[in-house]
């Protein structure tokens, strides 16, 4: 169950999700960087990211409070906002229509922001849709910088004017309606800061490019992504006529508000949790439906351990102890333990688990349900990976090595013949003999 300091920052997101619902600045309102900033405060040994422009924030605002909240707001979003010019020039520099990768001539789009489960989504929605191609596009970090992209710089300061305008009426607003205490006066404007002189300008980067690149496409009908928050937000904004919604790729991190689009999630407990910001929400939960279901046959006394991106919230070090534990009474007791990597991130994860592997399954070499089709595995061992969705799917035991901490900072959604090892006594429930 989430602590009673992760309540109030749940009781905080929704709070924020009300004056911004709907709208572009919902990244920039109601994100997980406003959450953090909050837990912080409530819990001072919690890490955030980005603190040193967060304390120039800090002492920006400090400076100017006196001058009362509404003139502190709009002067330091004043100064923020000629702080941001830089990166939106910059990011001027490289609005082409190479910026976004992937064929564009389609029905349907599907926004690749991750590297895992999305192929399974874009096969997913094909046969969904009727065996329509689906092609997935993707932020192409390799595309250069050009001078004549400055021509759309005016177009450009319009929508981060208009986003900068957006964002100080609904927080003036909300403080106008008493929503904001002494305590979110103080620790809260200066994120808001810093997300419009970061986020901001890279959101209408994305949504010109929308518009000058998918919007003339007039048989572009549907918008699948799979995060809800600012790239999605500023498509949808520049593509309002068509068809969005979202499709959970990962089991998510909290506090990221649902974009007001349909949802398809795995399980109850997500679709719960978005109904907690819009009861009207349309939400279709999908379990395992896109995960490549095969019949591998005979398990053979295999166990493949899932990697995982090791989170700054929450790693493997939290539960290294317990996993190795297992992972010693399996080698004990003559099991093959294959260690399966990731494209990134993967270091962390296996620094932190100490075993003799009888064998690397590498991602670039085949997929995972290529190596699960391959070993044969009797179970799939992880901390919180949807690896034990794909495992279900194949008829493969998943474990997951977790805490109860885990449901601060995140919402798995483990298939229902996973087993939780959450303590040293559930290390009995994993069937090793």
């Amino acid at each position: 169950m989430p602590s009673e300091i992760t309540k109030q920052v749940d009781a905080l997101m929704h709070r924020l999700y009300r004056y911004s619902a709907g709208q572009m600045i919902q990244p920039l309102l109601a994100t997980y960087a406003v959450a953090d900033q909050w837990r912080h405060h409530l819990q001072p040994d919690y890490a955030v990211s980005d603190r040193a422009i967060v304390r120039m924030a800090e002492s920006s605002w400090k400076m100017l409070l006196p001058l009362g909240f509404a003139t502190a707001l709009r002067l330091n979003f004043m100064i923020w906002f000629f702080v941001g010019l830089p990166l939106l020039v910059r990011q001027c520099l490289r609005m082409q229509e190479q910026l976004f990768s992937g064929e564009r001539n389609r029905k349907i789009l599907l926004l690749r922001t991750g590297v895992s489960n999305e192929p399974n989504i874009a096969g997913w929605l094909s046969d969904k849709h009727g065996g329509e191609a689906v092609s997935m596009l993707a932020i192409n970090e390799q595309a250069g910088a050009k001078v004549a992209a400055l021509r759309h710089l005016p177009g450009l300061i319009y929508h981060y004017a208009g986003l900068a305008r957006a964002l100080t009426g609904s927080i003036l607003e909300m403080q106008r309606n008493g929503e904001m205490n002494d305590a979110i006066c103080r620790v809260l404007p200066p994120v808001w800061l810093v997300l419009l002189a970061r986020t901001a300008p890279k959101m209408c980067i994305y949504r010109r490019w929308a518009e000058l690149y998918l919007q003339p496409q007039s048989q572009l009908t549907h918008l699948y992504f799979t995060m809800n928050s600012m790239l999605e937000a500023s498509f949808m904004a520049a593509l309002p006529d068509i068809q969005h919604a979202y499709v959970e790729h990962g089991f998510p991190r909290r506090d990221i508000p649902p974009l007001a689009c349909k949802q398809y999630v795995y399980g109850k407990q997500y679709a719960d949790y978005l109904r907690a910001f819009d009861a009207t929400i349309e939400i279709e939960e999908l379990g395992i439906d896109y995960f490549p279901k095969t019949e591998i046959g005979e398990k053979q006394r295999t166990i493949v351990v899932a990697s995982l991106q090791d989170w700054p919230q929450w790693g493997i070090s939290r539960v290294a102890d317990r996993f190795n534990a297992a992972l010693a009474m399996a080698k004990a007791q003559g099991w093959r333990v294959v260690f399966r990597g990731r494209n990134y991130d993967e270091d962390a994860f296996a620094r932190g688990l100490q075993c003799g592997w009888d064998e690397m399954s590498i991602p670039k070499q085949e997929t995972f349900a290529e190596c699960l089709s391959r070993l044969k595995p009797a179970m799939v061992w992880t901390s919180w990976s949807t690896a034990v969705l794909d495992a279900e799917a194949m008829g493969v035991k998943g474990v997951c090595f977790i805490d109860s901490s885990l449901y601060d900072y995140f919402i798995p959604a483990f298939g229902s013949s996973t087993i939780a090892v959450s303590s040293e006594e559930d290390l009995k429930c994993i069937p090793l003999t």
